[in-house]
């Protein structure tokens, strides 16, 4: 007798305390049926820090082995993966995530919608801060979230220089990482 396909709702609970144990927030979650009859799931991680491609792989390996273990016959085709660009910033942690990055923001002051574009800089819980760099000089526009209506994190085709960073709240091994040219 063969076992039935898992819930969406069985895999997560499944699969949540060991993305939870590295640290990751599960970003989001879905499964769709997979071209081959199996079914795809697609996991979108993000932790503080980042997460390289080693770790990434090791969380995959884990997780195949969780849903293997608990749906023997039945085909699986697991992605894990991060947010990439263009992902809209709707948390805090989001937003603590990429500070120092490249953002376009969207926001409500005094009932307009107002458009900017800066870099990350220093957040609370209630306010982001905006870096602008026009031609060497700087603004800093302060902003409270509960006004953003959209923001989203950008390619960056200009590497941001170290003034640029320090605005941002970053600090020096962070400021050296997004800077290095190698």
């Amino acid at each position: 007798m063969s076992t039935p396909p898992m819930t969406p709702q069985q895999i997560r609970e499944l699969v949540d305390p060991r993305i939870n144990a590295d640290g990751y927030d599960v970003e989001d979650f879905t499964i769709e049926p997979a071209s081959d009859g199996g079914i795809a799931v697609t996991i979108i991680v993000d932790r503080d820090g980042g997460a390289d491609l080693d770790a990434l792989a090791a969380l995959t390996r884990d997780l195949v082995d969780l849903i293997e273990a608990a749906a023997p016959d039945t085909d699986y085709l697991l992605e894990v993966t991060t947010p990439g660009i263009n992902r809209p910033l709707t948390e805090t942690r989001h937003w603590r995530r990429a500070q120092g990055r490249k953002v376009d923001v969207e926001y409500s002051k005094d009932a307009q919608t107002t458009r900017l574009s800066g870099r990350i800089g220093t957040i609370t819980d209630e306010t982001v801060e905006v870096i602008r760099n026009e031609r060497g000089r700087f603004t800093i526009t302060a902003i409270d979230l509960k006004s953003v209506t959209n923001a989203v994190v950008q390619v960056d085709f200009r590497a941001p220089n170290a003034t640029e960073l320090e605005l941002c709240g970053l600090d020096e091994v962070a400021i050296a990482r997004l800077t290095r040219t190698d």
